[in-house]
């Protein structure tokens, strides 16, 4: 379960990275929800987004 958190954690972090180099596009409440969909749903979440 270890490993699982530090990967969820690692991939949140790069996606906030990844939001705040872009000039922030999209709404804070958008990459929550972006992040929520890949943590609990993995690649599937692509396919909605």
């Amino acid at each position: 379960m270890e490993f699982f958190y530090s990967y969820c954690i690692s991939g949140c972090i790069g996606l906030i990275e990844n939001w705040i180099s872009g000039d922030m596009h999209r709404s804070a409440d958008e990459m929550a929800t972006i992040a929520a969909e890949f943590v609990l749903h993995g690649f599937q979440a692509m396919a909605t987004l």
